[in-house]
């Protein structure tokens, strides 16, 4: 599997989000959230942050669910069962027979549970779960089953190909990056935010690196029930994710490059950034789209006294039937040699 190219299974990777407001979408993002330690010992132990307590609780008959990534939280299933909370697999029938180690669970959170605690400590033990970054949150005036409902409309969508996937909707650093690129979107956001039985819907979305907690919601009203269209995975998705993949590989190789290239380290952040991003956008369009060889190609570049493919050598591998991953590996040494 390349590091840019669909897949049966729609993964999605972990960066910052963009958070613009506009007429329609509100998103108000909190920060400096400092989450949960053991509590060992502490007589009255908090179970949500005071930062965001406001957030996920409060409001006349306002639920607050998880859905959760049994894939990040190893035992999901049994501990929601142990729990004694309201919770459902968002799959059903075979898949969720064959897939519940792995699958998508909502859980209804009461705010004085064990549980809900683990889910804001951060620390190595295995039930502590905030620095996992295992789901998203919802507020809702509707019980589980309806949200349940509402959700699971989007746990395996269509393309404009008409090929199907599993969406991984519920991890949050992706999805508060999409959300956020669908600021205008009427058509998608009443998708997210509308559902068809009627029920009020806000997400939260947390980022532990950052330590954040934005909260989604979209500022229509509700006049009438609205039409709904079936969801299709189109240029929206596949860009919003796209580019979300691209800032992620590009933050991993400039961090990799600054530690082998002390020169390069010195040059700004964003600059360096900037740079990265528009060779990693080369490599993809030279078919260089494996992670390692848009890696090679990058360095290569970085490397490369002049204009890389001005090199005869280069573009000679470039026009080539090799594996993308040995033309990039050739093009590399080639400059490595060059340059030693």
């Amino acid at each position: 599997m390349t590091a840019f190219d669909d897949s049966d299974y729609l993964r999605l990777d972990f960066e910052t989000p963009n958070r613009p407001n506009s007429g329609i979408l509100r998103a108000e993002t909190i920060t400096s959230v400092a989450p949960l330690g053991p509590q060992l010992g502490v007589r009255d132990p908090k179970f949500v942050p005071d930062q965001i307590a406001k957030h996920l609780s409060g409001g006349r008959d306002v639920n607050t669910f998880a859905i959760l990534d049994a894939a990040k939280l190893p035992g999901l299933a049994e501990q929601l069962e142990a729990s004694g909370l309201l919770h459902r697999c968002l799959f059903k029938g075979k898949p969720a027979a064959e897939l519940r180690d792995v699958a998508p669970w909502i859980v209804a959170l009461d705010h004085q549970h064990p549980f809900t605690r683990a889910l804001f400590t951060s620390g190595d033990a295995p039930w502590a779960h905030w620095d996992k970054a295992p789901g998203i949150f919802v507020r809702s005036d509707g019980s589980l089953d309806q949200v349940w409902q509402h959700f699971r409309r989007f746990t395996r969508v269509m393309d404009e190909r008409k090929k199907w996937y599993y969406f991984r909707f519920w991890e949050p650093a992706p999805f508060a990056h999409y959300i956020a690129t669908l600021s205008d979107d009427h058509e998608r956001l009443m998708q997210w935010f509308m559902p068809r039985n009627g029920i009020s819907i806000s997400i939260l979305a947390a980022d532990p690196q950052q330590q954040t907690l934005t909260k989604f919601t979209y500022a229509l009203e509700r006049r009438e029930q609205p039409h709904i269209t079936p969801f299709i995975y189109d240029h929206r998705e596949a860009s919003a994710f796209r580019t979300f993949r691209v800032r992620c590989f590009v933050k991993r190789l400039d961090t990799a490059l600054c530690e082998k290239n002390p020169v390069f380290a010195q040059v700004d952040s964003l600059e360096r950034q900037q740079r990265l991003t528009s060779l990693t956008l080369r490599a993809q369009s030279l078919g260089l789209g494996i992670e390692k060889a848009t890696a090679d190609y990058c360095e290569a570049a970085l490397n490369c006294s002049g204009q890389l493919e001005a090199d005869p050598r280069v573009a000679h591998y470039l026009n080539s039937d090799l594996h993308p991953l040995d033309k990039a590996r050739l093009i590399l040494g080639t400059i490595h040699a060059q340059n030693s």
